[in-house]
């Protein structure tokens, strides 16, 4: 037998006692991240993982040296925050961080690495939506993309190329002349200083972010909901618009737009007798 003092304390903080099921899957969580792998586990309702599993897992990763993140869909990050905090204001003091993040949010001021190294430094848990861990990849991928296009339009503009997406006219049309931010970098032909030193540090900020991350450990509560492929995928539109396969011809619309016109009168003149489309169409 191994007693852990720290499971004690956590009883008695709690006013608790800790089911067997809760101690071993809670052990083996704790070796597999020491030894820097990953493991997944089955809980059914009311066993504790939540309330009980998730802030002792908490309680005991969380280093000086390695940050604990929790991720939670965004439906239970109220609950889940609250349960923590209450973990967390007794006898065991732990800081709950909120990581929220969008498109919008500018990382060049650095107050997000500030808070997540600050986090790590006080042994804080940090809990996040999946959106938002999503949100900060994404963004990190998209500065990167802006200043590779940046620098790819300096190299046009000098070369005095002049290229024109085709369809471009038809994009413009559709959306009201409305362009993405790649497209005005290319247009403009690359960045000024400014907005290239305002990407620069966002993208040094989501760096030493990421670094942060990789020490640390991740905790997926209703890992089913978060890692779903169909319902947990976020998507940035990048780059230039330009219109969908086949939908548009030399002689006006293509045929991405006759194609079920066809199909469908080819049912409708079996069941009635006669064609609605014509040939020239």
């Amino acid at each position: 037998l191994v007693y852990d003092p720290r499971l004690l304390v956590y009883e008695y903080s709690q006013s608790i006692v800790l089911r067997k099921r809760q101690v071993e899957l809670t052990r083996d969580f704790v070796n597999t991240a020491e030894l820097g792998g990953g493991q997944c586990a089955q809980m059914l309702m009311g066993e504790g993982k939540t309330t009980v599993v998730c802030p002792l897992l908490g309680f005991l990763l969380a280093k000086k040296s390695s940050i604990v993140v929790q991720v939670v869909p965004h439906a239970l990050l109220e609950f889940s925050r609250s349960t923590l905090r209450k973990s967390y204001s007794g006898m065991i003091r732990r800081s709950v961080v909120t990581l929220e993040f969008n498109r919008y949010t500018s990382l060049s001021d650095g107050a997000i690495l500030a808070a997540l190294r600050k986090a790590q430094e006080n042994r804080a848990i940090v809990i996040a939506s999946p959106t938002s861990i999503k949100s900060l990849a994404l963004k990190f991928l998209e500065v990167c993309h802006l200043l590779d296009q940046s620098y790819i339009a300096e190299l046009e503009a000098k070369a005095g190329s002049n290229i024109v997406t085709q369809g471009g006219d038809f994009i413009a049309r559709v959306f009201g002349g409305a362009k993405s931010r790649s497209e005005r970098v290319a247009d403009a032909g690359g960045l000024s200083i400014e907005e290239l030193n305002v990407l620069r540090s966002e993208a040094q900020c989501a760096a030493e972010i990421f670094e942060i991350f990789q020490t640390g450990t991740l905790i997926l509560d209703e890992v089913d909901l978060i890692l779903h492929p169909l319902k947990s995928e976020l998507n940035w539109p990048m780059g230039r618009r330009v219109p969908l396969d086949f939908s548009q011809s030399a002689s006006g619309n293509g045929l991405r737009w006759k194609l079920p016109y066809f199909i469908l009168d080819a049912i409708f003149a079996v069941a009635h007798g006669s064609s609605t489309v014509s040939e020239a169409a």
